[in-house]
């Protein structure tokens, strides 16, 4: 089976020489392939990131757009080249760092929950203070939530099968408000499926991440560690990103690149899932 990892990029060739250095120092990184696509308008950037994979130790295919696309289009591109060749696959951004364990992380969960209906996708995050199912406080432990989380996540083909149009959203300026209200009331099935079109502007430029969690998703769940398998290191220059709100919500607190892994464990996810079915 072909493995792959797809990543998005865009004027921040720091970042991304950080994130490629992390993919070559986490383990089974020889048995992957690279597909990256590089957005426009910034093309001292494009040629500086263009350096970083010509020095990388892994197989890439490069993608470099002399237009800036916009963040939705540039995700959609890529993850769809990806199922063009891998029957899954891994995403990253340009400012998503991984655990030296994060592969295994992914592969792992993966193989385990292919055929499970109820989960949509693995997470490698946490941001320290994520509501997972259950009480832990390991490395190892395995939990699940109900969402979808965009930065370093994995999917099957069967899931992305599903998506029949990939589409980047900004919220309405006159429903924003009702939206955040109802999903911070834990009312989040109202502004979801169907009723989610009624809050939003499409737009390529905008954010492919809500209708991943609010449309596409359902009422599926996501994989997700209790101690973070990446990192955001993107404080800056982001598309949807600021100085304070990367302090707010994107360092994770739950990061600890140094603890190694030996197994994980999925007993509580296992006997949740069960519950479900």
């Amino acid at each position: 089976m072909k493995k792959i990892i797809t990543m998005t990029a865009w004027r921040r060739a720091h970042y991304f020489k950080e994130v490629i250095e992390s993919i070559e120092n986490a383990e089974g990184h020889e048995q992957y392939e690279l597909i990256v696509s590089i957005d426009g308008g910034y093309s001292e950037q494009q040629m500086l990131m263009k350096e970083v994979l010509e020095q990388c130790s892994i197989p890439y295919e490069l993608h470099i757009h002399e237009e800036n696309k916009g963040c939705a289009w540039n995700t959609g591109f890529v993850v769809r080249k990806g199922f063009n060749n891998a029957e899954r696959i891994i995403h990253l951004e340009d400012d998503t760092i991984l655990h030296p364990f994060a592969l295994k992380w992914f592969e792992f969960n993966l193989d385990k929950y292919e055929d499970n209906p109820l989960i949509w996708s693995i997470s490698a995050w946490n941001l320290g203070n994520d509501t997972l199912v259950g009480e832990w406080t390991e490395i190892e432990l395995v939990g699940i939530r109900q969402k979808f989380t965009c930065g370093a996540w994995a999917m099957w083909k069967s899931r992305y099968d599903e998506i029949q149009t990939w589409f980047g959203i900004i919220l309405k300026e006159e429903s924003r408000e009702q939206f955040y209200e109802l999903v911070h009331n834990d009312k989040k099935e109202l502004v979801s499926g169907d009723n989610f079109l009624d809050y939003v502007n499409f737009t390529d430029n905008g954010s492919w991440g809500y209708p991943m969690d609010y449309f596409w998703r359902g009422n599926r769940y996501e994989i997700a560690p209790h101690v973070s398998m990446n990192q955001n290191i993107g404080r800056e220059y982001g598309s949807f990103n600021s100085p304070a709100l990367y302090d707010l919500r994107q360092n994770s607190n739950s990061w600890r690149p140094f603890e190694r892994v030996s197994d994980f464990d999925t007993d509580f996810v296992d006997d949740f899932l069960e519950g479900l079915q």
